[in-house]
């Protein structure tokens, strides 16, 4: 066998399976075990437009009413104010000292404003990070 009947082996099959394709894909089978009851309150549902590159149209009765679309209070305010707080000051502490480190330290208070918003912003994410891991009890 030689190089052309290989490429003339490997056009066949190419062609073949080209065929196969032109028939189209096989069709898609939907269940066909619903009720009447399911099956008319689907019907009735009023669809919903879904934004994005291909819309997508849900009964709004699947939308509302699952606990798995309610996200339940946590305390992720308190963890970014104690988290943000807390790392600010240390940044501005580290800041300040890190001011005079080379030489004099002509405004220690930007410094200490740069180091507080630069921490402040890492620990005001993690801290809510940490504190969305919490649910709140009831009121």
């Amino acid at each position: 066998m030689n190089f052309w009947h290989a490429i003339a082996a490997l056009a066949l099959l190419a062609g073949s399976s080209l065929r196969a394709d032109a028939q189209g894909p096989a069709p898609i089978r939907w269940p066909t075990a619903l009720n009447s009851a399911s099956a008319s309150r689907a019907a009735s549902a009023p669809l919903v437009a879904r934004a994005g590159a291909a819309a997508l149209l849900v009964p709004h009765s699947l939308l509302s009413g699952t606990d798995s679309t309610r996200i339940p209070p946590t305390h992720w305010r308190q963890g970014a104010l104690i988290g943000g707080g807390a790392l600010g000051l240390l940044g501005a502490l580290t800041f300040v000292s890190l001011c005079s480190y080379d030489g004099p330290c002509h405004n220690p208070a930007l410094f200490a404003a740069g180091g507080f918003a630069l921490f402040g912003l890492v620990g005001f994410g993690v801290g809510a990070l940490i504190g969305g891991q919490f649910p709140m009890g009831a009121p």
